[in-house]
């Protein structure tokens, strides 16, 4: 299992450089069903509906696998109207930036209690912010908040950031991810994909954060 990981390891390090430089391109009818897929994807996520998530992954992950794009390649890199990994904090002034950060901060908790009103009204006031210094809709909260992921330099661990279940869950479908994609069974893998992203929709972690950041260090000998 070791080997495999490391394999796997080198695998996508080589093969995410080469995606985000297009080398892969998709056909024009394909690039407007994941257009599509994506913007319904980002929005439903927003909404925390984890049926229409799971739906919009599974409809990416089939064209991704009909072009042999490994699963985890983000989404963002692949849609037409992705914002790719850009960081937008210099675009806000320093009062805008200081509520931003404050509501975003707000919203992770919120979202974690699965408060909706106060995360409708928390997502309303960001959205706001971003309307009116000029920033794409659906840009990821956390590619604005100081605090937010790409706010980093590295690529920080997300295990203590979710329940003891979470955590289980997550476990779970990440060595299930592996062996799925092992065996090359794409339906399985995509399955699996949703299943980990849904857990990291409603625990805020962006959706490009790699798996491995989020599972348990000893999560793939579990299985």
């Amino acid at each position: 299992m070791k080997k495999f990981l490391a394999t796997l390891t080198l695998l996508f390090a080589f093969t995410l450089p080469g995606f985000a430089q297009g080398q892969v391109r998709l056909s024009a009818e394909d690039q407007k069903k994941f257009d599509k897929h994506y913007s319904k994807w980002v929005n439903d996520t927003r909404k925390n509906d984890r049926d229409d998530i799971a739906k919009d992954v599974h409809e990416m992950q089939e064209i991704m696998a009909k072009y042999n794009i490994p699963a985890n390649v983000p989404y963002d890199q692949i849609a037409s109207t992705g914002s790719g990994v850009r960081v937008y904090q210099s675009r806000l002034s320093a009062d805008d930036q200081r509520e931003f950060d404050k509501y975003y901060t707000k919203w992770v908790n919120d979202t974690r209690k699965n408060d909706r009103d106060d995360v409708a009204k928390d997502v309303g006031r960001m959205q706001e912010i971003m309307a009116r210094n000029n920033i794409p809709a659906n840009v990821p909260f956390a590619q604005i908040a100081s605090t937010g992921f790409y706010s980093s330099g590295s690529s920080p661990a997300y295990v203590q950031r979710l329940s003891v279940n979470d955590q289980r869950e997550f476990d779970h479908y990440y060595a299930e991810w592996l062996e799925h994609t092992r065996k090359n069974d794409q339906d399985d893998v995509a399955k699996d994909v949703a299943r980990m992203q849904e857990i990291m929709a409603r625990n805020n972690i962006p959706w490009n954060v790699p798996f491995d950041r989020i599972a348990s260090p000893d999560a793939a000998s579990r299985h």
